[in-house]
């Protein structure tokens, strides 16, 4: 079974781990031992995002967190400052969620390479406030995925 180092980091985010004993090999790397990349799917990398958009269902930001690899980093489309701790990220979406946000996407491209992934695009956010009232923002992402097979 896949264990996936990076989780999706959206919110114009990027999500990366490398651990010591992963072995990077650039996806456009002439040669390279293919029996040594873990196995992936466009589908997989897609549910990502749809399981990180129902962990914002939850309203509840350490779910939402918990979305997140221990030194991903976050930077956040509705703040200027980048969150690079899990108590930082879920800081963030303590406020956030208060907005009940809902992200469908607009426009992506998934690639897949030898152990990594990258999915990148755009998406609109449907945010409400207190009074029920609510507003779209468009931001772009990104998420990075180093896959281990």
């Amino acid at each position: 079974m896949k264990n996936f180092f990076a989780v999706l980091a959206v919110l114009s985010a990027t999500s990366f781990s490398v651990q010591a004993e992963t072995k990077f090999i650039p996806p456009h790397a002439e040669s390279f031992d293919t029996a040594s990349c873990a196995k992936t799917s466009e589908a997989e990398i897609t549910a990502m995002f749809d399981n990180w958009n129902a962990a914002l269902a939850t309203l509840d930001a350490h779910n939402v967190a918990m979305m997140y690899v221990h030194d991903a980093i976050l930077l956040p489309t509705v703040s200027n400052k980048p969150r690079v701790t899990h108590d930082e990220i879920e800081e963030y979406f303590v406020h956030f969620l208060k907005k009940r946000p809902h992200g469908t996407i607009d426009w992506r491209i998934i690639k897949i390479g030898c152990n990594i992934a990258s999915d990148t695009g755009l998406y609109t956010f449907t945010l409400h406030d207190k009074h029920a009232n609510w507003q779209r923002d468009i931001p772009l992402f990104t998420s990075t995925t180093m896959i281990n097979g």
